[in-house]
C-alpha cells in the first residue's frame, strides 16, 4: 500500500514538472549561429571578407557584422567591428575592411547578437600585403571664377600606411603633379577640400588630387576647367579702349572695333571717296567711318570690307582655323561656327542656327543695346542681357552709299565662300532674331573680336 502512494506522489511531481517546465517562455537565443567566411581581394590597406548566418533563433538577430583586430579572439569590446545591422533570415552576408596597416596580420570573426548574447564565428586570419602608394579620387571642380576655385579628394585607399599629405596640385600643362602648384590639407580626413588660387582668367586649368605615405605619391583621375573671364578692357594697336564679356564660355568685345592699323602695326587702307570705295575689288581691304565722319568712331566703329577684316589673304574659303585679322593680340574674328555657338547659348537650336536668312525669336534681341539712344524704333525684343550692346552701325555697299545707321548692324565673320561672298550676322530695330546670309565681300561693315580660348 505505502509503495502504491509513493509511486503516485512521485509521478505527481513529474508531472507537475513537466507542466511548469512547459510553461516557461524559451530561450529566444537558442538556435542562434553564425559562421565566419572566406577573405579575399587582400590588399595593403583592405580585404573582403565573408559571413554566414545559419540560424536566427526565435526572436530574431538585433545585429550583425564583422570584428577584427591585430590581437588573438577580437570581440566587439576589444576589436574594430562593422555591424550590418538586424537579420530575420540565414544567409549570407560580406563586407569590405579598410584602412588596414601593411604587412600586418589580422583576426577576424563573424558576429551576431540575439537577445542579450553576442555569438561569434570561427577565428581566420590574414595577412596584409606591403606598403603601396595611396588611392584617390579627384573632386569637380566648382564654384570656379577669374582667379579661384574650388576641388578636392577622397583618399580610397591609404595603401596601408599613415597618409602624411593631400590636397590638388594644378597648372595649365597636363598630369599637374606636386613640382606645380598645390595645396596641403594635412592627413586627418579621408575626404577633403582644397582652394584653389592665384589663377588667370578665361586659362584651362588641370587639376588632380594627391595623396603621400612613405611608398610615394599617389594622384587621382585629371579634371579640366577653364576659369571665367574678368570682363577687363581690351585695347588695340591704336590705344582704344574696349569693354568686354563672357557669354557661356565665349568672350566677345563690347563694342564694335575701330581700329586702324593690324595688330603688327601696318595700317589698313582707308578709303573714303565713293567712286574709289565702288571700284575695290572683292580681295581688296580698306576702312571706312559711317558717311567718312570719325565722330561715328565711337561707339558705331569703323565699316571694313572682308578682306581688311581678314587682313587680306589670311581668311581663305570655309576656314576652321582662327583668323586674327584686323583683331588684336590673342583676339580673332569669329567664323561662322563660333556665331553658331554664341546663338545656341542664346537658346536657338542646332537645327535652326544652320538655317539661312533670319533666324530663331529672341535671341538678336538678347544682343541688341536696349533704348532709342541708337536704335531706331521700334527696337524689337531688345533686352541686352547677355552685355553684347549690339548697336546699329549701319552699313556701306559696294557702290560706296551708306545706310541703316540707326536700323541695321551687319558683322562680318571669318568664314569666306566661293563666289566672292562670306557669311555675316545681321540685327534690325524691327525683329528680335538674328540674320545669317553670304554678303559681297566688298561691302563695308562692322567687326566684332573673340578672344582666343
Amino acid at each position: 500500500m505505502g509503495s502504491r502512494i509513493w509511486l503516485c506522489c512521485k509521478g505527481l511531481v513529474l508531472y507537475l514538472l513537466l507542466v511548469l517546465h512547459s510553461c516557461q517562455p524559451p530561450d529566444p537565443d537558442f538556435k542562434v549561429e553564425v559562421e565566419t567566411g572566406a577573405i579575399a581581394e587582400v590588399g595593403s590597406s583592405s580585404c573582403q571578407v565573408q559571413g554566414e548566418v545559419i540560424s536566427v533563433g526565435e526572436s530574431g538577430i538585433t545585429s550583425h557584422g564583422f570584428v577584427w583586430s591585430d590581437q588573438r579572439e577580437p570581440s566587439l569590446e576589444s576589436g574594430w567591428n562593422h555591424d550590418l545591422g538586424e537579420a530575420y533570415q540565414p544567409g549570407i552576408f560580406g563586407y569590405t575592411i579598410t584602412g588596414l596597416t601593411a604587412s600586418t596580420t589580422y583576426y577576424v570573426r563573424a558576429y551576431a547578437v540575439g537577445g542579450e548574447k553576442v555569438y561569434y564565428g570561427t577565428e581566420i586570419s590574414v595577412t596584409t600585403g606591403e606598403l603601396s602608394i595611396p588611392s584617390v579620387l579627384t573632386f569637380s571642380v566648382i564654384d570656379y571664377g577669374a582667379t579661384s576655385a574650388f576641388s578636392g579628394g577622397n583618399i580610397t585607399d591609404n595603401g596601408g600606411g599613415k597618409v602624411h599629405a593631400s590636397g590638388v596640385c594644378w597648372s595649365t600643362s597636363r598630369f599637374p603633379d606636386l613640382g606645380e602648384a598645390h595645396t596641403n590639407e594635412g592627413a586627418e580626413n579621408e575626404y577633403f577640400e582644397s582652394y584653389i588660387q592665384d589663377l588667370e582668367p578665361y586659362t584651362v586649368y588641370y587639376v588632380r588630387a594627391y595623396a603621400t605615405n612613405d611608398a610615394g605619391t599617389g594622384y587621382g583621375q585629371e579634371v579640366a576647367f577653364r576659369t571665367n573671364w574678368d570682363n577687363a578692357p581690351l585695347v588695340d594697336r591704336d590705344g582704344n579702349e574696349y569693354p568686354t564679356v563672357q557669354i557661356g564660355d565665349q568672350v566677345w568685345m563690347a563694342m564694335n572695333l575701330r581700329s586702324t592699323h593690324y595688330a603688327d602695326g601696318s595700317p589698313v587702307a582707308q578709303v573714303e571717296d565713293d567712286g574709289a570705295w565702288s571700284t575695290l575689288t572683292a580681295d581688296e581691304a580698306a576702312y571706312c567711318f559711317y558717311e567718312n565722319n570719325d565722330q561715328f568712331a565711337e561707339p558705331f566703329g569703323a565699316l571694313y570690307t572682308w578682306s581688311a577684316a581678314v587682313n587680306e589673304a589670311a581668311g581663305g574659303i570655309g576656314t576652321v582655323a582662327y583668323v586674327q585679322g584686323v583683331c588684336p593680340e590673342g583676339w580673332h574674328l569669329p567664323g561662322d561656327d563660333e556665331w553658331k555657338i554664341l546663338e545656341m547659348e542664346l537658346g536657338m537650336s542646332q537645327l535652326i542656327a544652320g538655317e539661312d536668312q533670319w533666324r530663331g525669336w529672341d535671341e538678336g534681341g538678347k544682343l541688341k543695346m536696349s533704348g532709342t539712344e541708337f536704335w531706331d524704333l521700334p527696337n524689337e525684343m531688345a533686352t541686352n542681357e547677355t552685355g553684347f550692346t549690339g548697336i546699329p552701325a549701319g552699313m556701306r555697299d559696294s557702290d560706296g552709299i551708306f545706310s541703316a545707321k540707326g536700323a541695321y548692324t551687319v558683322f562680318w565673320t571669318a568664314s569666306g565662300e566661293a563666289d566672292s561672298e562670306a557669311w555675316v550676322r545681321g540685327l534690325h530695330t524691327q525683329r528680335g532674331d538674328i540674320k545669317r546670309v553670304k554678303e559681297y565681300r566688298g561691302n563695308g561693315y562692322s567687326v566684332r573680336c573673340i578672344k582666343d580660348e
